[in-house]
């Protein structure tokens, strides 16, 4: 694995915990207009921690951060660690009250030009929601 103060232990369990708790306690998606619709729940949740991920890091381990991306662009956000690293994330959600789900992830002649850089790495991040109208 990379060499990055944002996955020593402590540092990992507490950005976890400040996004939970971050969309946890997050009034905008808590809208009924959004609650039955994947596509709004994604598009809320990433505009969410498009404007405040940032917040979630604990202090130090993170120099720059962007949410400033191409609509069809690889990255939801990005950020560069103290450690000069940069991380590409991809943020996905998923409603856990439908039968059939399938994430549009990156193609592989995509990734390949982006691994190409060294110091470059993509996560994921997965939020699963529930839809209380999908059955």
């Amino acid at each position: 694995m990379i060499d990055s103060p944002i996955f020593e232990e402590n540092n990992l369990k507490q950005i976890e915990f400040n996004i939970l708790n971050l969309l946890k306690n997050c009034t905008e998606l808590n809208n009924p207009h959004i609650a039955n619709s994947p596509r709004a729940v994604g598009d809320s949740v990433q505009e969410v921690l498009g404007e405040r991920m940032s917040e979630c890091f604990p202090s130090g381990t993170i120099k720059d951060f962007s949410d400033s991306f191409a609509r069809r662009a690889m990255a939801d956000v990005a950020f560069i660690d103290s450690q000069d690293n940069y991380f590409a994330v991809d943020i996905k959600t998923h409603n856990r009250c439908t039968d059939f789900n399938m994430p549009n992830l990156t193609s592989v002649e995509r990734l390949s030009k982006f691994y190409e850089k060294i110091k470059t790495s993509l996560l994921y991040y997965w939020q699963n929601t529930k839809s209380p109208m999908a059955q």
